[in-house]
Protein backbone atom coordinates (compact mmCIF):
# COMPACT_ATOMS: atom_id res chain seq x y z
CA UNK A 1 0.00 0.00 0.00
CA UNK A 2 0.69 3.51 -0.70
CA UNK A 3 -0.44 4.92 2.50
CA UNK A 4 2.51 6.42 4.59
CA UNK A 5 4.77 4.44 2.53
CA UNK A 6 5.50 1.00 3.99
CA UNK A 7 2.76 1.19 6.58
CA UNK A 8 1.00 -2.22 7.04
CA UNK A 9 -2.74 -3.04 8.69
CA UNK A 10 -0.70 -3.03 12.47
CA UNK A 11 0.60 0.42 12.20
CA UNK A 12 -3.04 1.64 11.00
CA UNK A 13 -4.58 -0.44 14.08
CA UNK A 14 -2.10 1.55 15.96
CA UNK A 15 -2.45 4.77 15.02
CA UNK A 16 -6.50 4.20 15.27
CA UNK A 17 -5.75 2.68 18.87
CA UNK A 18 -8.86 4.73 20.03
CA UNK A 19 -11.22 2.55 18.13
CA UNK A 20 -11.96 -1.21 18.64
CA UNK A 21 -11.61 -2.00 15.26
CA UNK A 22 -11.60 -5.20 13.72
CA UNK A 23 -9.55 -6.90 11.40
CA UNK A 24 -12.10 -5.95 8.23
CA UNK A 25 -12.91 -2.58 9.93
CA UNK A 26 -9.10 -2.18 9.36
CA UNK A 27 -9.16 -3.48 5.79
CA UNK A 28 -11.53 -1.32 4.64
CA UNK A 29 -9.84 1.93 6.65
CA UNK A 30 -6.42 0.73 5.08
CA UNK A 31 -8.16 0.68 1.55
CA UNK A 32 -10.08 3.96 1.60
CA UNK A 33 -6.56 5.62 3.00
CA UNK A 34 -4.81 3.94 -0.02
CA UNK A 35 -7.83 5.33 -2.55
CA UNK A 36 -7.67 8.58 -1.23
CA UNK A 37 -3.86 9.63 -0.87
CA UNK A 38 -1.03 8.76 -3.46
CA UNK A 39 1.35 10.21 -1.76
CA UNK A 40 0.96 9.45 1.66
CA UNK A 41 -1.03 11.11 4.82
CA UNK A 42 -0.71 11.98 8.51
CA UNK A 43 -2.05 10.95 11.33
CA UNK A 44 -4.80 13.11 11.32
CA UNK A 45 -6.27 11.88 8.20
CA UNK A 46 -5.82 8.46 9.76
CA UNK A 47 -8.28 9.54 11.89
CA UNK A 48 -10.51 11.41 10.02
CA UNK A 49 -11.04 8.29 8.10
CA UNK A 50 -11.61 5.92 11.07
CA UNK A 51 -14.45 8.44 12.76
CA UNK A 52 -16.05 7.98 9.21
CA UNK A 53 -16.27 4.71 9.19
CA UNK A 54 -17.16 4.50 12.97
CA UNK A 55 -20.03 6.76 12.11
CA UNK A 56 -21.54 4.36 9.12
CA UNK A 57 -21.27 1.64 11.82
CA UNK A 58 -23.03 3.27 14.02
CA UNK A 59 -25.52 4.69 11.50
CA UNK A 60 -26.33 1.02 10.47
CA UNK A 61 -26.22 -0.63 14.03
CA UNK A 62 -29.15 -2.70 14.82
CA UNK A 63 -30.57 -3.21 18.49
CA UNK A 64 -33.02 -5.04 20.09
CA UNK A 65 -35.50 -3.77 22.82
CA UNK A 66 -38.48 -5.92 24.32
CA UNK A 67 -42.02 -3.88 23.31
CA UNK A 68 -42.64 -3.74 27.22
CA UNK A 69 -39.45 -1.70 27.91
CA UNK A 70 -40.31 0.79 24.86
CA UNK A 71 -43.55 1.63 25.78
CA UNK A 72 -42.11 2.71 29.24
CA UNK A 73 -39.20 4.50 27.38
CA UNK A 74 -41.84 6.20 25.36
CA UNK A 75 -44.88 7.01 28.34
CA UNK A 76 -41.93 8.55 30.20
CA UNK A 77 -40.51 10.94 27.45
CA UNK A 78 -43.91 11.88 26.57
CA UNK A 79 -44.55 12.22 30.67
CA UNK A 80 -41.30 14.15 30.68
CA UNK A 81 -41.44 16.45 27.74
CA UNK A 82 -44.81 17.79 29.04
CA UNK A 83 -43.27 19.05 31.97
CA UNK A 84 -40.35 20.69 30.64
CA UNK A 85 -42.95 22.09 28.30
CA UNK A 86 -44.86 23.43 31.69
CA UNK A 87 -42.10 24.51 33.25
CA UNK A 88 -40.52 26.15 29.81
CA UNK A 89 -44.14 28.42 30.00
CA UNK A 90 -43.94 29.10 33.75
CA UNK A 91 -44.35 33.06 34.39
CA UNK A 92 -44.72 34.01 30.46
CA UNK A 93 -42.00 32.18 29.20
CA UNK A 94 -41.79 29.88 25.96
CA UNK A 95 -41.96 26.04 26.24
CA UNK A 96 -40.88 25.40 22.85
CA UNK A 97 -37.92 27.22 22.82
CA UNK A 98 -37.41 25.38 26.55
CA UNK A 99 -37.76 22.50 24.99
CA UNK A 100 -35.54 23.11 22.16
CA UNK A 101 -32.86 23.82 24.31
CA UNK A 102 -33.42 20.49 26.23
CA UNK A 103 -33.12 18.72 22.99
CA UNK A 104 -29.66 20.21 22.24
CA UNK A 105 -28.16 19.52 25.25
CA UNK A 106 -29.26 15.73 25.28
CA UNK A 107 -27.92 15.79 21.35
CA UNK A 108 -24.49 16.67 22.99
CA UNK A 109 -24.71 14.14 25.77
CA UNK A 110 -25.82 11.57 23.13
CA UNK A 111 -22.96 12.43 20.81
CA UNK A 112 -20.33 11.92 23.56
CA UNK A 113 -22.08 9.02 24.35
CA UNK A 114 -21.72 7.60 20.93
CA UNK A 115 -17.69 8.46 20.25
CA UNK A 116 -18.43 10.72 17.99
CA UNK A 117 -15.81 13.85 19.95
CA UNK A 118 -12.85 10.81 20.85
CA UNK A 119 -9.34 12.54 20.36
Amino acid sequence: MRFCRGADPWGGRHIAQDWSLTDDELETVMQRLDDAFEHGADVSIVHDVVRELMEEKRASRQVTVPAVMLEKVMALAGSEMKRLYAVGNENGGDGDAFVREEREAMDVVLQALDGEHMS
